[in-house]
């Protein structure tokens, strides 16, 4: 259904990291022009993405490019920012976010907003292209985690690949059960 040309293989990448379930509830958080959320869609049936952007320009483009997806009821987008979604706590079983800063500018908000968004056993799965000026090949990835467990998440797994113009990075997460549970 990708009407719009070649898709860059970091999206493809991530999309693919993605542990999802045909009827799965996902939410893409700085959707942009909907890249992500067109091959989530492809493999969801019953399930619905949804995409957010602060950026009513991006959510435009994203409409574009998904029309069938949204026209077929598996996606949805909305102009706003994540913390505009708390009224829906525990609706998502998959949070994802390529490129987003924001989950590591600010976590205490941001975490915080994407924890309360997942439902139980819910994934979290942050990517990013790693800055030309990292410590090393593993800066995101590293410093992912890190926040991931200090915010109240168990990191599953990692991933790093070489890819241009720079290695992307990717951490999925999930909720830490609470202290006094087994």
């Amino acid at each position: 259904m990708n009407k719009a040309g070649p898709i860059s293989p970091r999206f493809a990448w991530m999309a693919a990291l993605l542990p999802l379930e045909p009827d799965h509830r996902v939410l893409e958080v700085g959707c942009g022009h909907g890249i992500a959320l067109g091959l989530v869609a492809e493999r969801l049936t019953s399930g619905m993405v949804t995409g957010v952007d602060r950026s009513a320009k991006m959510i435009a483009a994203a409409a574009r490019r998904n029309a069938a997806h949204i026209e077929a009821g598996r996606l949805r987008l909305r102009t706003a920012s994540l913390h505009e979604l708390a009224d829906d706590p525990g609706s998502f079983d998959v949070v994802f976010a390529m490129n987003v800063a924001a989950f590591r500018t600010r976590p205490e908000r941001d975490l915080v907003a994407a924890r309360d968004l997942l439902a139980p056993n819910g994934t979290l799965c942050l990517s990013a292209q790693q800055p030309p000026w990292g410590k090393h090949e593993r800066t995101f990835t590293d410093d992912t985690t890190a926040l991931l467990k200090k915010y109240g998440f168990i990191v599953i797994n990692w991933y790093h690949e070489d890819m241009a113009p720079h290695p992307t990075g990717a951490v999925i997460a999930r909720i830490a059960p609470a202290p006094d549970s087994p």
